[in-house]
């Protein structure tokens, strides 16, 4: 676990670099690994199928990205429930993988239940509740709703800077969204 974990993180650091192409590897390493170790159903390996996907969606690579989201909302949904944080962020991020590829509607329906498990799971005050209303507004955007967009990705913008200040990542984020 410990070397899994290593290589997870460098696959993590080159991502955040930027260094897409690079991190790959890692990435691919970690889920493999930890599919034959800890077995489809572990936690981490659900956060590095998620991560995969994630990956692949930041490389354009949205055809590719989508089987891994799917597969770990799948499995999310059985192993640990509806409504536990990791699964809440992969439905999240299916959402914004939908909106991306042009998929509006169905973006907003995953959007959408993320914000309603969100505030019931973790509340209305939770950072991740601000990521997930920006990922809301994001696909209400793709569908032409700009207004209805912008509030709601202001609220989730209100509740990040409460959460966690204005220079955090999670926060930058959602104004890229909002511009």
């Amino acid at each position: 676990p410990e070397t899994l974990t290593s290589i997870n993180n460098m696959g993590a650091l080159l991502e955040s670099q930027g260094r897409l192409a690079e991190a790959e590897p890692f990435r691919e390493e970690a889920l493999e690994t930890s599919r034959r170790v800890l077995g489809n159903e572990h936690p981490n390996t659900l956060t590095f199928i998620n991560n995969m996907g994630s990956l692949l969606q930041s490389q354009g690579q949205t055809t590719e990205a989508e089987p891994y989201y799917r597969e770990s909302l799948e499995t999310s949904r059985r192993v640990l429930g509806d409504e536990h944080p990791r699964t809440l962020i992969v439905i999240s991020n299916l959402a914004l993988l939908l909106a991306d590829a042009g998929n509006g509607a169905q973006a907003l329906e995953f959007a959408d239940e993320a914000v309603e498990l969100g505030r019931r799971a973790i509340g209305a005050e939770h950072w991740l509740l601000g990521n997930f209303l920006g990922k809301r507004g994001r696909a209400l955007e793709e569908l032409g709703r700009f207004a209805e967009a912008a509030a709601v990705m202001e609220e989730g913008y209100a509740v990040l800077v409460a959460q966690l200040g204005e220079e955090h990542e999670q926060t930058t984020r959602v104004v890229g969204y909002i511009a």
